[in-house]
Protein backbone atom coordinates (compact mmCIF):
# COMPACT_ATOMS: atom_id res chain seq x y z
CA UNK A 1 0.00 0.00 0.00
CA UNK A 2 1.59 3.46 -0.68
CA UNK A 3 2.40 5.54 2.30
CA UNK A 4 -0.86 7.45 3.22
CA UNK A 5 -1.15 11.63 2.85
CA UNK A 6 -1.67 13.91 5.54
CA UNK A 7 -5.31 14.28 4.68
CA UNK A 8 -6.62 10.90 3.67
CA UNK A 9 -5.61 7.44 3.38
CA UNK A 10 -4.78 6.26 -0.08
CA UNK A 11 -7.57 4.12 -1.94
CA UNK A 12 -6.77 0.89 -2.25
CA UNK A 13 -6.06 0.46 -6.09
CA UNK A 14 -3.60 3.10 -6.19
CA UNK A 15 -0.87 1.15 -6.26
CA UNK A 16 -2.23 -0.60 -9.58
CA UNK A 17 -2.60 2.77 -11.24
CA UNK A 18 0.98 3.66 -10.62
CA UNK A 19 1.81 0.57 -11.74
CA UNK A 20 0.07 0.84 -15.03
CA UNK A 21 1.54 4.06 -15.10
CA UNK A 22 5.16 2.97 -14.48
CA UNK A 23 4.78 0.24 -16.88
CA UNK A 24 3.74 2.58 -19.99
CA UNK A 25 5.27 5.65 -18.82
CA UNK A 26 2.38 7.72 -19.52
CA UNK A 27 -1.34 7.06 -19.44
CA UNK A 28 -4.69 9.62 -19.34
CA UNK A 29 -7.60 9.26 -17.02
CA UNK A 30 -9.65 7.16 -19.22
CA UNK A 31 -6.95 4.96 -19.65
CA UNK A 32 -6.55 4.30 -16.33
CA UNK A 33 -10.68 4.34 -15.38
CA UNK A 34 -10.94 1.76 -18.35
CA UNK A 35 -8.37 -1.12 -16.80
CA UNK A 36 -9.15 -0.42 -13.15
CA UNK A 37 -12.85 0.19 -13.73
CA UNK A 38 -12.88 3.21 -11.73
CA UNK A 39 -15.28 6.14 -11.96
CA UNK A 40 -13.53 8.66 -14.15
CA UNK A 41 -14.69 11.86 -11.99
CA UNK A 42 -13.19 9.74 -8.75
CA UNK A 43 -9.73 8.77 -10.58
CA UNK A 44 -9.57 12.05 -11.47
CA UNK A 45 -9.88 13.49 -8.09
CA UNK A 46 -7.70 11.36 -6.54
CA UNK A 47 -4.74 12.12 -9.78
CA UNK A 48 -5.31 15.81 -9.41
CA UNK A 49 -4.57 15.29 -5.45
CA UNK A 50 -1.37 13.54 -6.32
CA UNK A 51 -0.31 16.09 -8.78
CA UNK A 52 -0.31 18.37 -5.91
CA UNK A 53 1.99 16.38 -3.78
CA UNK A 54 4.38 16.00 -6.35
CA UNK A 55 3.92 12.35 -6.75
CA UNK A 56 2.47 12.13 -9.98
CA UNK A 57 3.30 15.22 -12.80
CA UNK A 58 0.63 16.58 -15.70
CA UNK A 59 1.05 16.59 -19.51
CA UNK A 60 -1.12 17.87 -21.73
CA UNK A 61 -0.77 16.11 -25.39
CA UNK A 62 -0.98 18.18 -28.90
CA UNK A 63 -4.19 16.33 -29.90
CA UNK A 64 -6.93 14.19 -28.28
CA UNK A 65 -6.71 10.37 -29.12
CA UNK A 66 -11.08 9.27 -28.66
CA UNK A 67 -12.25 12.14 -26.96
CA UNK A 68 -13.77 15.61 -28.45
CA UNK A 69 -11.67 17.29 -25.74
CA UNK A 70 -7.83 17.29 -24.88
CA UNK A 71 -7.61 15.11 -22.11
CA UNK A 72 -4.05 15.13 -19.63
CA UNK A 73 -1.59 12.78 -19.23
CA UNK A 74 -0.12 11.37 -16.01
CA UNK A 75 3.45 10.05 -15.43
CA UNK A 76 5.21 9.48 -12.30
CA UNK A 77 7.65 11.66 -10.71
CA UNK A 78 10.94 10.51 -8.90
CA UNK A 79 9.14 10.86 -5.81
CA UNK A 80 6.23 8.56 -7.14
CA UNK A 81 8.30 6.14 -8.50
CA UNK A 82 10.19 5.76 -5.39
CA UNK A 83 6.82 5.38 -3.57
CA UNK A 84 5.54 2.62 -5.83
CA UNK A 85 9.17 0.68 -5.06
CA UNK A 86 8.52 0.52 -1.44
CA UNK A 87 4.88 -0.07 -1.34
CA UNK A 88 6.40 -3.44 -3.99
CA UNK A 89 10.03 -3.63 -2.35
CA UNK A 90 11.38 -3.42 -6.48
CA UNK A 91 13.84 -0.91 -6.96
CA UNK A 92 12.29 2.67 -8.33
CA UNK A 93 12.40 2.92 -11.83
CA UNK A 94 13.55 5.48 -14.24
CA UNK A 95 11.13 8.23 -14.85
CA UNK A 96 10.54 9.51 -18.34
CA UNK A 97 11.12 12.89 -19.34
CA UNK A 98 8.48 15.29 -19.44
CA UNK A 99 10.21 18.22 -21.41
CA UNK A 100 11.30 15.74 -24.28
CA UNK A 101 8.04 13.77 -24.09
CA UNK A 102 5.78 16.49 -24.92
CA UNK A 103 6.85 16.23 -28.80
CA UNK A 104 5.98 12.57 -29.03
CA UNK A 105 2.93 12.34 -25.77
CA UNK A 106 0.39 12.15 -28.29
CA UNK A 107 1.55 9.35 -30.47
CA UNK A 108 2.74 7.74 -27.41
CA UNK A 109 -1.18 7.53 -25.67
CA UNK A 110 -2.26 6.22 -28.73
CA UNK A 111 0.51 3.37 -29.44
CA UNK A 112 -0.02 2.79 -25.31
CA UNK A 113 -3.49 2.49 -26.12
CA UNK A 114 -3.18 -0.87 -28.46
CA UNK A 115 -0.76 -2.50 -25.53
CA UNK A 116 -4.12 -1.47 -22.76
CA UNK A 117 -6.17 -3.65 -25.69
CA UNK A 118 -4.37 -6.33 -25.96
CA UNK A 119 -3.82 -6.72 -22.22
CA UNK A 120 -7.24 -6.45 -21.54
CA UNK A 121 -7.89 -9.06 -23.95
CA UNK A 122 -5.36 -11.12 -21.93
CA UNK A 123 -7.45 -10.36 -18.64
CA UNK A 124 -10.22 -12.14 -20.18
CA UNK A 125 -8.14 -15.18 -21.00
CA UNK A 126 -8.43 -14.53 -24.26
CA UNK A 127 -4.55 -14.36 -25.16
CA UNK A 128 -1.19 -14.67 -23.72
CA UNK A 129 1.00 -11.51 -24.26
CA UNK A 130 4.58 -13.17 -24.41
CA UNK A 131 6.77 -9.69 -25.13
CA UNK A 132 5.54 -6.13 -25.74
CA UNK A 133 8.46 -4.01 -26.58
CA UNK A 134 8.64 -0.48 -27.62
CA UNK A 135 12.45 0.12 -26.91
CA UNK A 136 14.35 1.77 -30.87
CA UNK A 137 17.48 -0.26 -29.94
CA UNK A 138 14.89 -3.49 -29.64
CA UNK A 139 12.99 -2.91 -32.92
CA UNK A 140 15.58 -1.05 -35.64
CA UNK A 141 16.44 -3.29 -38.39
CA UNK A 142 17.20 -2.46 -41.90
CA UNK A 143 16.39 -3.81 -45.35
CA UNK A 144 17.99 -3.81 -48.97
CA UNK A 145 15.87 -3.09 -51.75
CA UNK A 146 17.03 -3.99 -54.78
CA UNK A 147 16.85 -0.87 -57.13
CA UNK A 148 17.83 0.29 -61.11
CA UNK A 149 21.79 0.44 -60.30
CA UNK A 150 22.12 -0.78 -57.02
CA UNK A 151 20.82 -0.97 -53.45
CA UNK A 152 18.89 1.27 -51.55
CA UNK A 153 19.24 1.08 -47.59
CA UNK A 154 16.24 1.25 -45.36
CA UNK A 155 16.33 1.58 -41.85
CA UNK A 156 12.84 -0.03 -39.97
CA UNK A 157 12.04 1.09 -36.85
CA UNK A 158 8.38 0.27 -35.69
CA UNK A 159 6.89 1.74 -32.88
CA UNK A 160 5.48 -1.55 -30.91
CA UNK A 161 6.16 -5.34 -31.17
CA UNK A 162 3.62 -7.58 -29.83
CA UNK A 163 4.11 -10.86 -29.45
CA UNK A 164 0.61 -12.84 -28.88
CA UNK A 165 0.09 -16.46 -28.01
CA UNK A 166 -3.44 -18.17 -28.81
CA UNK A 167 -4.11 -21.54 -28.39
CA UNK A 168 -0.21 -22.61 -28.51
CA UNK A 169 -0.18 -20.79 -31.70
CA UNK A 170 2.31 -17.67 -31.77
CA UNK A 171 1.99 -14.03 -33.76
CA UNK A 172 4.19 -11.10 -33.83
CA UNK A 173 2.20 -7.62 -34.65
CA UNK A 174 4.62 -5.05 -35.32
CA UNK A 175 3.01 -1.78 -34.72
CA UNK A 176 3.39 1.34 -37.00
CA UNK A 177 1.40 4.33 -35.14
CA UNK A 178 0.74 6.66 -37.26
CA UNK A 179 0.08 9.95 -36.63
CA UNK A 180 -0.43 12.18 -39.68
CA UNK A 181 2.88 13.45 -39.27
CA UNK A 182 4.83 11.45 -41.97
CA UNK A 183 4.66 11.57 -45.56
CA UNK A 184 2.74 9.10 -47.85
CA UNK A 185 6.19 8.75 -49.92
CA UNK A 186 8.18 7.76 -46.42
CA UNK A 187 5.49 5.08 -45.35
CA UNK A 188 5.98 4.16 -49.25
CA UNK A 189 9.33 3.31 -49.09
CA UNK A 190 9.07 2.08 -45.40
CA UNK A 191 6.22 -0.14 -46.47
CA UNK A 192 8.60 -1.26 -49.70
CA UNK A 193 11.54 -2.19 -47.20
CA UNK A 194 9.63 -3.86 -44.95
CA UNK A 195 8.27 -6.15 -47.51
CA UNK A 196 12.02 -6.90 -48.78
CA UNK A 197 12.49 -7.86 -44.88
CA UNK A 198 9.98 -10.16 -44.57
CA UNK A 199 11.01 -11.96 -47.77
CA UNK A 200 14.70 -12.02 -46.67
CA UNK A 201 13.98 -13.67 -43.12
CA UNK A 202 14.10 -10.67 -41.22
CA UNK A 203 11.12 -11.45 -38.90
CA UNK A 204 12.86 -14.61 -37.95
CA UNK A 205 16.64 -13.36 -37.89
CA UNK A 206 15.53 -9.65 -35.94
CA UNK A 207 12.52 -11.51 -33.54
CA UNK A 208 12.75 -15.31 -33.85
CA UNK A 209 9.29 -14.71 -35.06
CA UNK A 210 7.67 -17.27 -38.01
CA UNK A 211 4.24 -15.49 -37.79
CA UNK A 212 4.51 -11.92 -38.20
CA UNK A 213 2.32 -8.96 -39.40
CA UNK A 214 2.76 -5.57 -40.16
CA UNK A 215 -0.22 -3.17 -38.06
CA UNK A 216 -0.51 0.48 -39.35
CA UNK A 217 -3.19 2.23 -37.04
CA UNK A 218 -4.24 5.57 -38.52
CA UNK A 219 -6.10 7.98 -36.66
CA UNK A 220 -8.90 9.01 -39.77
CA UNK A 221 -10.24 6.98 -42.18
CA UNK A 222 -8.98 9.18 -45.24
CA UNK A 223 -5.55 8.87 -43.83
CA UNK A 224 -5.46 4.57 -43.28
CA UNK A 225 -7.12 4.87 -47.36
CA UNK A 226 -4.07 7.08 -48.03
CA UNK A 227 -1.36 4.60 -46.24
CA UNK A 228 -3.13 1.75 -47.35
CA UNK A 229 -2.89 2.62 -51.05
CA UNK A 230 0.81 3.53 -50.34
CA UNK A 231 1.38 0.15 -49.49
CA UNK A 232 -0.43 -1.65 -52.10
CA UNK A 233 1.73 0.69 -54.56
CA UNK A 234 4.41 -0.03 -53.35
CA UNK A 235 4.26 -3.76 -52.84
CA UNK A 236 1.90 -4.75 -55.72
CA UNK A 237 -0.03 -6.08 -53.16
CA UNK A 238 2.17 -8.69 -52.77
CA UNK A 239 2.53 -8.36 -48.97
CA UNK A 240 -1.05 -8.64 -48.34
CA UNK A 241 -0.67 -11.17 -45.91
CA UNK A 242 1.93 -8.94 -44.56
CA UNK A 243 0.08 -5.61 -44.06
CA UNK A 244 -2.81 -4.95 -41.90
CA UNK A 245 -4.67 -1.56 -41.45
CA UNK A 246 -7.19 -0.24 -38.60
CA UNK A 247 -8.33 3.10 -37.77
CA UNK A 248 -7.48 4.56 -34.00
CA UNK A 249 -10.96 4.18 -33.56
CA UNK A 250 -11.65 0.73 -33.35
CA UNK A 251 -8.56 0.27 -31.21
CA UNK A 252 -10.44 1.29 -27.83
CA UNK A 253 -9.02 0.17 -24.15
CA UNK A 254 -12.65 1.22 -23.33
CA UNK A 255 -14.04 -1.58 -25.38
CA UNK A 256 -11.39 -3.91 -26.18
CA UNK A 257 -13.27 -6.44 -28.41
CA UNK A 258 -13.39 -4.26 -31.06
CA UNK A 259 -10.29 -4.98 -32.48
CA UNK A 260 -11.78 -8.83 -32.26
CA UNK A 261 -14.43 -7.74 -35.00
CA UNK A 262 -13.46 -7.11 -38.79
CA UNK A 263 -12.50 -4.19 -39.13
CA UNK A 264 -8.90 -4.45 -40.46
CA UNK A 265 -8.06 -4.42 -44.01
CA UNK A 266 -5.23 -5.98 -45.49
CA UNK A 267 -2.45 -4.95 -48.06
CA UNK A 268 -4.59 -5.85 -51.62
CA UNK A 269 -7.02 -4.03 -53.70
CA UNK A 270 -10.31 -6.67 -52.87
CA UNK A 271 -9.06 -7.17 -49.47
CA UNK A 272 -12.18 -7.35 -47.23
CA UNK A 273 -12.03 -6.51 -43.74
CA UNK A 274 -11.42 -9.16 -41.32
CA UNK A 275 -10.55 -9.49 -37.58
CA UNK A 276 -6.65 -9.01 -36.98
CA UNK A 277 -6.95 -12.25 -34.52
CA UNK A 278 -9.10 -14.41 -36.32
CA UNK A 279 -8.51 -16.81 -33.39
CA UNK A 280 -9.05 -14.72 -30.81
CA UNK A 281 -12.29 -13.99 -32.20
CA UNK A 282 -13.54 -17.34 -32.56
CA UNK A 283 -12.63 -18.07 -29.03
CA UNK A 284 -14.92 -14.65 -27.88
CA UNK A 285 -18.07 -15.41 -30.27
Amino acid sequence: MLQDSLLAPRPAWLPRAFALICRHDFLTAPQLAAVLGLALVDLVTVLEALVTEGLVRRLMPSRPLHEETLTPAYLLTRRGAEMLALATETRAVRVPSAHRSLYTLAHDLARNEFALVLERLANRGLLTILRWETRRTALADVAHVPMRGGTSRIPLVADGLALVSVDGEETGLLVEQDQGTVSIERMREKYRGYLAWWRGGGPVHRFGLKSLRVLTIAPTDARLARLRTAAIDATGGQGSALFWFVPQREVTVAEPERLLAPVCMLGHADAASEPLLSRVSARAA
